[in-house]
């Protein structure tokens, strides 16, 4: 049976519920002003659980009956009895884990979702955590059902209001984790999965601040996530439903060497050069975009400005191997004669040769490779030595006679290169034995 448990955040930290276990997560910081107090967070483990079977028996249209010991003529449970019998055994955490699969389940089913829902057990403000942080039912909609069709824009929208009509707030924070920003909203997440614009204009319908940032210190609004992944009919849609473009929006799109986003935002009215640095010119050269930078050109940008160090884009692109970009400058008249004679051969990197690792070896293969007879050595077998240590007799007499093997094959080498070896190693047993009789006589 799958472990569940929930814990409840309080302003002294976390507590867990009473009627649940006891353990405490390890230190969570999540946010305080973002929660308040008794948030309930839904820890989820599943691991062999019968959600999965009530999932699929409810997503067919089989629905619990009312009497749990109901046989059908061949004196067998019918499958009401049996999602009866299944649905009230389940713990409150794996109740959240069936809202969990019902929203998280592809191609979205809201037939399914309809019937998890009609069961009136949830709080719809509760977070459901997973790998990534804790999401809410909504985002996990969001999350796990993105693509930007018709078709599955609809049936989002649809999964959406009934999680509305159920009690959810959609205005509340999507995620709360501890790697990304605790701010994001639905409508972040929408853009982020590239959504249709029906879910954006059904979410702004709700009342979601189509302007609130992620992170109030970086300006992350949906417009800016648009932006970054390159999703111009989104960024469209937004602007015409009255969001505001981020100052930094030229800058993101010349990084990601978007042609058609930069376009689009120049022709707005976007400066294409900025008073701080690095600029837009100097973002597309460092990652070699070559329209770009004949765009942001074209539009007036500086091409000679220089950075917080002292590098123009020429030099930022010469030295990232950038040769077209390199090029393209040259041809409107910007030259660095400087850099140009400390790289003749011009933008081009060297790779740098790659060290063979040296193979380790053991000190019976080093005496054999001085002795010149490492290949007489004998091999362990694949497996031999597993099979020994876990009690294998045959796998030990074989590694003991291979081993001896080995060490006649190293010490007859060596005493042939080295005669006087051989002597003065007897001559050091005699010494050794008449040592240990002398110290018995005495």
């Amino acid at each position: 049976m799958a472990t569940w448990v929930q814990h409840v955040l309080s302003a002294d930290g976390w507590e867990t519920a009473p009627a649940l276990a006891s353990a405490r997560p390890s230190s969570l910081a999540v946010p305080r002003p973002l929660l308040q107090r008794g948030t309930q967070v839904s820890t989820v483990k599943a691991e062999g659980d019968p959600i999965e079977d009530i999932w699929q028996a409810l997503k067919k249209g089989k629905r619990p009956g009312t009497d749990p010991g109901q046989c059908n003529p061949n004196g067998r449970l019918t499958t009401e009895a049996s999602l009866c019998m299944w649905l009230t055994g389940l713990s409150d955490g794996e109740k959240y884990g069936l809202i969990s699969q019902a929203v998280s389940d592809a191609p979205l089913c809201l037939e399914g979702l309809e019937a998890v829902l009609q069961l009136g057990w949830y709080d719809m403000n509760t977070y459901i955590q997973t790998s990534t942080g804790m999401f809410s039912p909504a985002a996990l909609v969001l999350c796990n059902h993105g693509g930007g069709s018709e078709s599955s824009g609809s049936a989002v929208v649809g999964a959406l209001r009934m999680l509305l009509d159920a009690g959810a707030d959609l205005k509340r924070p999507a995620v709360l984790s501890f790697e990304l920003d605790p701010l994001e909203s639905l409508v972040h997440l929408a853009v982020q999965y590239g959504h249709s614009s029906d879910v954006l204009l059904f979410l702004r319908g709700v009342g979601i601040d189509l302007d609130i940032a992620a992170h109030e210190s970086w300006g992350r609004t949906a417009a800016w996530e648009a932006v970054v992944h390159k999703n111009l009919d989104l960024l469209k849609v937004l602007l015409e439903m009255g969001a505001s473009l981020p100052r930094d929006a030229v800058h993101r799109a010349s990084h990601g060497g978007h042609v058609e986003m930069v376009r689009y935002l120049l022709q707005l009215g976007m400066p294409p050069d900025s008073l701080s640095n690095p600029t837009p010119m100097q973002l597309a050269s460092k990652k070699g975009h070559l329209e770009v930078v004949r765009l942001l050109h074209a539009s007036g940008a500086d091409v000679r400005r220089c950075n917080a160090v002292g590098a123009s884009p020429f030099s930022i692109a010469f030295r990232a191997g950038h040769a077209t970009v390199v090029s393209y400058l040259r041809s409107c008249g910007i030259r660095e004669d400087n850099l140009e004679r400390q790289y003749p051969n011009g933008p081009t990197w060297t790779a740098k040769p790659q060290q063979k690792r040296k193979k380790r070896t053991t000190p019976m293969r080093e005496r054999a490779r001085r002795a010149g007879v490492l290949d007489r050595l004998r091999d362990s077998p694949p497996g031999a030595r597993e099979r020994a240590q876990n009690g294998s007799a045959s796998a030990k007499k074989e590694l003991q006679a291979i081993h001896k093997h080995n060490h006649q094959v190293v010490d007859r080498a060596e005493v042939a290169a080295h005669p006087e070896r051989l002597e003065l190693d007897c001559r050091r047993k005699a010494d050794a034995s008449s040592h240990r009789k002398r110290s018995l006589a005495l």
